[in-house]
């Protein structure tokens, strides 16, 4: 470290704070069409939750997605742990 300079101000001990005034939410999906994905970004935003992105897997054989995951995030809700782990509920 150079002379005068100082380490950034992170405090070491802190906690680190979780936002948990959202819920998070992944769907998975294998078929890749417009439809499909039209059907679960129809879905999922008509239940409140906000369309966040998509990602798609390809083979390395095709350049044609495999698989989709769509992220959403929504307003937190008390969620029963037997609903945490499910992918549509």
């Amino acid at each position: 470290m150079m002379p005068g300079r100082h380490c950034s101000r992170v405090e070491k001990y802190g906690r680190i704070a979780y936002n948990t005034a959202m819920t998070y939410k992944v769907v998975e999906t294998s078929t890749v069409t417009d439809v499909e994905i039209e059907g679960i970004l129809n879905e999922w935003t008509g239940r409140g939750y906000s369309f966040s992105s998509i990602q798609f897997v390809s083979s390395p054989a095709s350049r044609r997605p495999v698989m989709a995951f769509l992220f959403f995030t929504g307003p937190c809700e008390s969620v029963s742990s037997g609903e945490a782990g499910r992918a549509d509920t």
